[in-house]
């Protein structure tokens, strides 16, 4: 009785660290990874961003999924953007929604699991006071 209790309790802790443990590529982790890429340039009116999507299946529409996630975060990453530099901040983590100008795709690639897309946009397009610009969590 002593010994299934153990195996039951090791069972219990093994499932309980290993399923629940954040992996490597954890949302919050992917998230970190397109703030940590913000950048902009005031001379030549750009703003640029990478953004990452998972590749759940090496199959073409997993990869068409990642793909569209990857360019969705990185218009995210773009409204981050607009907001850390309207409040003249570090960006940081945040829910926001709104319009983002036309995107130019720089670079795209697969990697470890990853579909990262780099972007372009104009900085004073996206700087403007017409675009629909919403925080969630204020």
């Amino acid at each position: 009785m002593k010994k299934i209790f153990l195996i039951s309790l090791s069972l219990i802790f093994f499932l309980f660290n290993f399923s629940w443990a954040e992996d490597e590529y954890s949302s919050s982790n992917l998230l970190a990874m397109t703030i940590e890429s913000l950048s902009y340039d005031v001379e030549q009116d750009t703003a640029f961003v990478r953004g990452v999507g998972r590749v759940v299946r090496e199959t073409p529409q997993g990869i068409f999924m990642a793909r569209r996630a990857a360019i969705s975060d990185a218009q995210r990453g773009l409204l981050i953007l607009k907001r850390s530099i309207e409040e003249d901040r570090p960006p940081r983590p945040e829910s926001v929604a709104g319009d983002v100008p036309p995107i130019k795709i720089l670079n795209e690639k697969i990697k470890s699991g990853l579909y990262y897309v780099e972007v372009q946009a104009s900085l004073s397009e996206l700087m403007q006071d017409d675009l629909y610009f919403e925080n969630f969590w204020r």
